[in-house]
């Protein structure tokens, strides 16, 4: 996963049903299972193309199957993101066709993952951040117990695709007091560090940043500047040269 800037407006009917509480149990069958180990390992170093195309093998051999066709969708979009617009474009749009017909699937299964996944990744390749906000504030209502992380990662996201805009801060600070209460001191998955990076240096925190984006790129065995961490890398030098200037 990774930031977009584009604002998305989006309408009710877009939104994903939402779920009773979770705790994250998965009921997938063993090989689904093994394939999604597989395609997570090459996620977090953040080599979406080769889990994309593994997906897409998997789809060759059952191109129903509601796992496959999830990870499928959720690494192409993300893959997107380092491709020209044009190419962007058209894997976003595929994307994001896969997941709105997911979300009239989400009743075949109970798996929680796979129910959390499809929901989360359907605002988020729409690049609706806003919405993966207030998503997370209904959630918190129905007790889900990822109520705050999807909070912290709307509000995270949001901040960012405001920046430089005055009604950034406003939502970095919400992204901030999201991460403080779900606690990240054991956080083992470099996603939502890299989130609260993003929320810190919209708000010229630069060492809080360094220190989010320092423990993103730890956990996900990458450097602070590379493709994915790039854009927030950069914010917070830029925080550094004002300083100096």
């Amino acid at each position: 996963m990774k930031k977009k800037l584009a604002k998305k407006t989006t309408t009710h009917k877009d939104q994903p049903a939402k779920k009773r509480a979770s705790t994250s149990v998965s009921v997938l069958k063993t090989p689904q299972l093994k394939f999604r180990k597989l395609v997570h390992s090459f996620a977090l170093k953040g080599d979406y193309q080769t889990g994309t195309e593994i997906a897409r093998k998997a789809l060759q051999e059952d191109p129903n199957e509601i796992e496959y066709l999830y990870q499928y969708a959720k690494l192409l979009g993300d893959w997107a993101d380092d491709l020209p617009l044009a190419k962007k474009k058209r894997f976003k749009n595929e994307s994001i066709g896969i997941l709105k017909k997911l979300q009239k699937r989400i009743h075949e299964t109970t798996d929680d993952v796979l129910i959390w996944g499809i929901s989360l990744n359907y605002f988020y390749q729409r690049e609706d951040f806003s919405g993966i906000y207030r998503w997370g504030k209904d959630l918190s209502n129905a007790g889900h117990a990822k109520a705050i992380y999807a909070q912290g990662v709307g509000a995270s996201l949001r901040a960012g695709q405001l920046h430089p805009k005055a009604a950034a801060k406003r939502w970095a600070q919400l992204a901030v007091e999201a991460w403080e209460n779900y606690g990240l001191k054991t956080e083992k998955y470099y996603f939502p560090h890299y989130c609260l990076a993003l929320a810190q240096a919209v708000l010229g925190n630069k060492r809080d940043a360094t220190q989010a984006l320092n423990r993103a790129a730890k956990v996900s065995q990458r450097n602070p500047d590379c493709e994915e961490f790039k854009d927030v890398f950069a914010m917070i030098q830029e925080i550094k040269n004002e300083s100096q200037t």
